[in-house]
């Protein structure tokens, strides 16, 4: 640090030190873990994913992101409507593989 740079920000840098040293230790909680049927559907999704990334011959990412998978898994969309609002962001996407989708996390009997 050079002595015009310490001279400005010493202070302010040993009272964070200070008060760093001084907090109380924060613990992380852990989220708490999905339903069985959310993992389900998001297994689901991870193997349409990668079998579609296979047929493409691309990553499976590129078919779709791992936060929308988790999010489709969460909310459980019914139909198309429902699924289009969850990929508003992504709409090549929903347009291309919507319907895979759906038919993914509720296939037929």
């Amino acid at each position: 640090m050079s002595p015009r740079v310490f001279k400005r920000h010493a202070d302010g840098l040993l009272q964070a030190v200070i008060a760093g040293h001084t907090a109380p230790v924060l613990k992380r909680e852990r989220a708490p873990k999905p339903e069985q049927a959310v993992l389900d559907r998001l297994n689901a999704l991870h193997v349409w994913r990668k079998e579609s990334g296979k047929k493409l011959q691309v990553e499976s990412d590129v078919i779709l992101p791992r936060d929308y998978m988790e999010k489709i898994a969460s909310k459980n969309p019914r139909n198309l409507v429902e699924l289009k609002a969850l990929m508003k962001k992504i709409p090549w996407r929903f347009d291309h593989y919507g319907r895979e989708i759906i038919d993914t996390i509720h296939p037929k009997g």
